[in-house]
């Protein structure tokens, strides 16, 4: 399984690699070079953040980088359209918006928190989320 995180919360993707550590996982918390990876590479996975700066936490700015802005890319240019897209923001409004850009380019969007994803999904629920059992 291929994993892409964009996270700025180095602790986060310390437990993304702890639970999906037998996969590929690929991280950035920055916009331009998510873009740009997901431009060359496929996945099986994306999670996604809303808030990438102190700046933006919890709050929804159209002037900082968030994770906004790499959804607005991804349905822009159709990339991994065939992906499940996990956004984990705890910050509400912000996660809403990104499953909304994304509504109409990517038929598999999961509104999931972080909390609720590091407690009480785990692996074998977002497998069950993309479609695999053996997860």
């Amino acid at each position: 399984m291929r994993i892409f995180i964009l996270e700025d919360d180095y602790r986060r993707v310390a437990w993304f690699c702890e639970e999906f550590g037998e996969d590929v996982i690929l991280h950035s918390s920055k916009v331009a070079k998510a873009a740009k990876t997901l431009r060359e590479e496929k996945f099986d996975i994306i999670f996604l953040d809303h808030d990438l700066t102190r700046e933006s936490q919890m709050v929804v700015d159209d002037e900082i980088e968030s994770g906004r802005d790499l959804a607005k890319i991804m349905s822009e240019e159709s990339l991994s359209t065939d992906a499940t897209v996990v956004v984990h923001s705890l910050n509400e409004v912000g996660a809403n918006l990104i499953c909304d850009i994304l509504d109409g380019t990517h038929s598999r969007v999961h509104r999931v928190d972080y909390f609720k994803l590091k407690f009480k999904v785990g692996r074998a629920g977002v497998m069950a989320l993309v479609g695999d059992d053996n997860g």
